[in-house]
């Protein structure tokens, strides 16, 4: 791609100041870039997704929940968890007040379930410290868990009005198009700048309404591989418009890593309608949920094998395979793992060892599951 950017940026704008600095705007002018929020809102208050559940909200709370449920998912997925969520814990002590069991169970099957315990952290830390009312500012916010500059920002400018740049995936790709930003945007640099020129461009709107828009614009038309440019309310100021023959080329994407692939086994063992479970541990991947025993696969050992000597090493149980119930795939963060479900018997009902409990029946809808070990437990349900 050709270089037109011009020069790059010295300022020192912290995200919610008003100062005026020298942002390189490319080659939209100051004025010009001040002048963008009007028709984008404009387009906005018209093309909005009005079915959005949070859009008809100024509760901070309410809005603090959504946006972490739209990290990492996708909006119509994640309204089915929002209202579920809400149902549930309705105000922020209803959640601070409940067990963090009933909370990830209620976020179970949304996935990246830190976040719902950095929510059950921060509602505690909100009902202690702020009388169970989110703080209004943004220094308080980031001190929070889970929140961080894009949360804090967010819930500052869509829920409380001030005048802070919320830098999303999708806010971020329309400012590389605008402006023709090069740069790789996942850098702390690039985040800066994008922060920089964000608040400039949200300048003497109304924060919340801004910010809203310029995310739906991301979502709806400024879109990774085909944005429709010829319904964009800003597209006479968007210099990869004019300037490149496919817009789509930015932001400009950095390959990604391989992830690695791992066999797993698991057994799925039951007794006098009681069934063998363990309990991960209380930090790390999918902390305090419920699985089936079992571990990745053994070198030099069949599925069937290593189910056996991981469900023996992990319960203390002597194990023997009576059938295969499913296999599931399931792509995490850093990593794919492909799971081999067996039904597993034992000649007595032992005591197990570690973090194993025999579990009745009629308990296990109160439990919390991974996707993965959910499927499973389905899958033998259905085969009984």
């Amino acid at each position: 791609m050709k270089n037109i950017e011009n020069g790059g940026t010295n300022s020192n704008v912290k995200s919610g100041s008003r100062t005026d600095s020298a942002v390189d705007f490319g080659h939209v002018s100051v004025k010009k870039v001040n002048s963008m929020a009007r028709p984008l809102i404009e387009w906005f208050l018209g093309c909005q997704r009005k079915h959005l559940p949070w859009r008809k909200t100024k509760d901070p709370y309410r809005i603090w929940i959504s946006e972490l449920m739209l990290q990492q998912t996708r909006v119509e997925q994640a309204i089915p968890y929002y209202r579920r969520f809400l149902k549930a814990f309705p105000t922020l002590p209803r959640l601070a007040m409940a067990n963090q069991s009933a909370v990830l169970k209620v976020w179970e099957g949304l996935g990246y379930y830190r976040r719902a315990k950095y929510a059950h952290e921060a509602a505690r830390i909100v009902l202690k410290d702020y009388r169970g009312k989110l703080p209004n500012n943004y220094d308080d916010l980031r001190a929070l868990p889970g929140f961080g500059p894009y949360t804090a920002a967010a819930v500052m400018s869509i829920a409380y009005g001030k005048p802070y740049a919320a830098l999303d995936g999708n806010a971020s790709r329309v400012l590389s198009r605008l402006f023709i930003l090069q740069e790789d945007p996942t850098t702390a640099d690039a985040k800066r700048r994008r922060t920089e020129i964000l608040q400039g461009m949200m300048r003497g709107s109304d924060p919340s309404t801004f910010t809203q828009a310029l995310i739906e614009l991301g979502a709806l038309l400024c879109s990774p591989r085909s944005p429709r440019c010829s319904e964009c309310p800003i597209q006479e100021s968007c210099s990869a418009f004019r300037y490149l023959p496919d817009p789509a080329v930015l932001p400009i994407r950095k390959e990604r890593k391989k992830k690695p692939h791992y066999n797993v086994s698991a057994g799925i063992l039951e007794r006098d309608g009681r069934i063998l479970l363990k309990k991960r541990p209380n930090t790390g991947l999918l902390a305090n949920f419920w699985e089936f025993p079992g571990g990745k696969q053994l070198a030099n050992r069949s599925r069937e094998e290593t189910c056996r000597i991981r469900f023996k090493s992990e319960t203390g149980i002597e194990i023997r395979i009576t059938d295969k119930i499913c296999v599931v795939k399931h792509e995490f963060t850093h990593f794919r793992i492909t799971v081999h479900f067996y039904t597993v018997a034992c000649q007595k009902s032992p005591s197990p060892k570690g973090t194993a409990r025999w579990i009745r029946k009629g308990s296990l809808k109160r439990l919390p599951f991974n996707l993965v070990s959910k499927a499973g437990l389905e899958a033998y349900e259905r085969k009984k």
